[in-house]
Formats: C-alpha cells, structure tokens, sequence
C-alpha cells in the first residue's frame, strides 16, 4: 500500500483553506447523513482531574465523528488548565494560560491518519456553523431528541469541512494550487 505522509496544519493554515460559506455547505451535507445514522457522533467526553495546589484542574475534553459521505473519522483533543475565580459575586469557570488542541482526520476506507491539524480556528465555526445549518434545516435537518441543534452535532460535522481543507493543502503541495 502507498501511504501518504500525514498532514499537519496549524491554525493560520487551515484559516486560509476554506471560507464558512463552503464550511457550512460541508456540514449541511454531514448533516443529512447524521440525522438517519449514517454519520455517527458520541457525546464528547470530559475529563476534569484537580491539581496538587487544589485551585485549579486539568481539562481534558475527547470529541469523536464520522461522516460517510466524505469518507472521514475524526477525534478532537482539547487539554487545558481550568479554573473556577469569583468575579463580583459569581463563580466563573475559566481558562488561564495555554491551550492544546488537536484533531486527528482519518479516511474511513483505509484507516490512514490523513491529517493533524490545531482546533482554535476550527472551534468557532463548527460550533457556529452547526447551530446555523440546524435553524436552517429546522426539524428535517434536526432529530426529534435532539435538546440542543449544532451544539453535540459539531464533531461529526466538522470533519467533511476540513477534510477539503486537508485535501487543498494537499494539492497545493502537489504544485495544483488551492
């Protein structure tokens, strides 16, 4: 089997591979396929574990999808520090300091890991997007469970968006341009 060498692409990079417009025409199609069970999502997974100073806590937060119709899996890592501060009388709950997030896109039929790529752009619109795709969609787009439209569905499709992303940066490697 000819293996591909996988592809890492930081924030700045994915910024310039594809506009919200095609982004959300991506995920409208994972959408469709989510709604019948096709594309599979699971609930993302947080694990919060207290640091020795007992003032703030690790942050580990795991977000896996599928999406069929374009041929991708892909899993979301987050790892970060959180904190909870009172701010004028109130708890908050926030996030000093630095912040590593990754996803991992693999192809469905050959199980190659195609792409690493940093999240902090791809966070915004798959969380945005997803909520917009679901008002426009309404109930045809949305299943009858769901509590909250775009906001768990953003894993499974986000993965189709930037998978054209990936596929850009390829063939921009290639020499055919983006």
């Amino acid at each position: 089997m000819d293996r591909r060498p996988v592809l890492v692409l930081t924030s700045k990079e994915t910024e310039k591979l594809i506009t919200m417009g095609e982004c959300l025409r991506a995920m409208e199609d994972a959408f469709w396929e989510l709604g019948p069970g096709i594309a599979q999502v699971i609930p993302r997974r947080r694990i919060i574990t207290p640091r020795p100073d007992r003032r703030s806590w690790h942050w580990l937060n795991v977000i896996p999808g599928a999406v069929p119709r374009f041929n991708v899996a892909a899993v979301r890592i987050d790892s970060a520090t959180m904190t909870f501060p009172e701010v004028n009388g109130r708890i908050r709950m926030e996030f000093p300091g630095h912040f590593a997030g990754f996803v991992l896109l693999f192809d469905l039929t050959t199980c190659e890991l195609l792409c690493i790529y940093h999240d902090h752009y791809v966070s915004p619109p798959a969380g945005g997007g997803g909520c917009v795709v679901a008002v426009r969609g309404g109930p045809d787009v949305v299943r009858a469970d769901c509590r909250a439209p775009g906001a768990n569905s953003a894993p499974a499709v986000t993965p189709p968006a930037w998978s054209m992303a990936a596929g850009r940066c390829r063939a921009a490697e290639a020499g055919g341009g983006t």
